[in-house]
């Protein structure tokens, strides 16, 4: 039981095999890896019992002619055991190893190798024996490259038409037509998700994530305003304060010019002034002023009281004076008690004044009729008649009121005044 066969536990792929029977052996053969196998076996011939009494011996006859006694008996069974992997098999193949693309194999036994559909997705096409190059012309379809045939299944190719054959050998062949018309299957709005898709009469999303529908693009167009109404104007009418328009071509409204309207390249302004100036509109100045030389109408009321005129003075009399005629002027300030001179008041605000063009150094409006204020000294009563006093500028109770001349009348008390100092009160002169 020594090594001298050869035997080995080293396992590998074995390149050829040459197996001889030798000395009490039968069969053996030549063969290279794969599925060789050959039958080594004993002669049994060469195997004999031993003498009377010796019956726990067996003899080995080696071909020296030399015999060998062995004691049964001391053999030990379990010594032959495979623990070793021994075989008789001499030249089997230790291990089949799957290779890239492929599955399967075996260490023992028969090895089958199959191809990895997870890498050659053969399965997927019904088994095609080639796999197709496909580019994309000008109008979107596809175009197989026309070295390449293919085989496939019909049943294995979802989408392929009924009449595509189960043996397939060319791309012209496959659907109802050649792969160069084919395309993806046309899509509905039942298609995509609600959120991916807009549909009409939904409130408008401005997202680069959402297809419209055509009813969504239309609402949107027509929210909008825009109108597929085309043609020219049929009318453009010049409204107030405008003119020119027309019925069709370009239009041009412009702002009709007036009276006193200057409409000019960016504005319309009025042609006013706030100076007296002829055939202009009157506009007042920085401090509220009106200028004009005339006002010609009929006046309804007055928010003054009394009917004033100019007079040239000797000197410049403040409201509520009493004058007289006299003086290096016209007027001069009242001295004379009761004199028959009086001409009047000095106005504080004439509800109208008459021959307001009177310029001089001095020019005082003097009130003939109506209401004003009234410089005065002396206690009044209400309803009393005033002459001039002998305090200049002022007026005081006239005695013996039936007695006092007209000329000598200043006016009437209209209030009343309770001390004898000088002070101001409304008269009607």
């Amino acid at each position: 039981f020594s090594n001298d066969a050869g035997f080995t536990t080293n396992v590998g792929d074995i390149t050829s095999v040459q197996v001889t029977a030798g000395n009490g052996l039968s069969g053996g053969g030549t063969g290279t890896s794969g599925a060789f196998s050959t039958t080594v076996a004993f002669d049994g011939d060469e195997l004999t019992s031993g003498t009377s009494g010796n019956a726990d011996k067996i003899v080995v006859v080696g071909d020296d002619a030399i015999s060998r006694k062995v004691n049964a008996n001391a053999i030990n069974i379990s010594r032959w055991n495979n623990d070793a992997g021994f075989t008789d098999n001499i030249g089997d193949i230790t291990a089949v190893v799957a290779g890239t693309g492929l599955t399967g194999g075996a260490t023992s036994g028969s090895a089958t190798i199959d191809i990895d559909t997870t890498t050659v997705s053969a399965g997927s096409y019904g088994g095609a024996d080639a796999v197709a190059t496909f580019t994309v012309n000008a109008t979107g379809q596809l175009t197989a490259a026309a070295a390449t045939s293919i085989a496939i299944s019909s049943s294995a190719v979802s989408g392929l038409a009924t009449s595509a054959t189960t043996d397939t050998t060319n791309a012209s062949n496959i659907g109802s037509g050649t792969l160069a018309s084919a395309r993806l299957p046309d899509l509905t709005v039942a298609d995509f998700s609600g959120a991916a898709i807009q549909t009409g009469s939904e409130s408008f999303s401005d997202s680069d994530t959402v297809l419209m529908t055509a009813a969504a693009v239309q609402d949107k167009i027509t929210s909008y305003g825009y109108t597929t109404n085309v043609g020219d104007i049929t009318g453009v009418t010049a409204g107030s304060g405008l003119t020119d328009g027309g019925t069709s071509g370009a239009v041009t409204l412009n702002v009709g010019a007036g009276s006193y309207i200057n409409v000019n390249a960016n504005d319309i302004a009025v042609d006013a002034t706030t100076t007296a100036t002829a055939s202009k509109v009157a506009a007042r100045d920085s401090s509220g002023d009106l200028y004009a030389n005339l006002f010609q109408g009929t006046a309804t009321s007055a928010r003054y009281a009394d009917l004033a005129e100019k007079y040239e003075a000797d000197a410049d009399y403040e409201a509520g004076t009493v004058l007289v005629i006299g003086g290096d002027k016209e007027v001069t300030i009242s001295k004379e008690p009761g004199s028959y001179a009086v001409v009047g008041v000095v106005s504080t605000d004439p509800a109208y004044l008459m021959n307001s063009g009177l310029e001089s150094d001095n020019v005082v409006a003097v009130a003939l009729r109506g209401r004003v204020p009234c410089k005065v000294t002396g206690n009044v009563n209400k309803g009393d008649v005033l002459v001039a006093s002998d305090t200049p500028g002022h007026a005081m109770v006239g005695a013996m009121a039936h007695n006092i001349s007209p000329l000598q009348i200043v006016g009437r008390a209209l209030e009343s005044k309770t001390d004898a100092q000088p002070g101001i009160i409304e008269i009607i002169v």
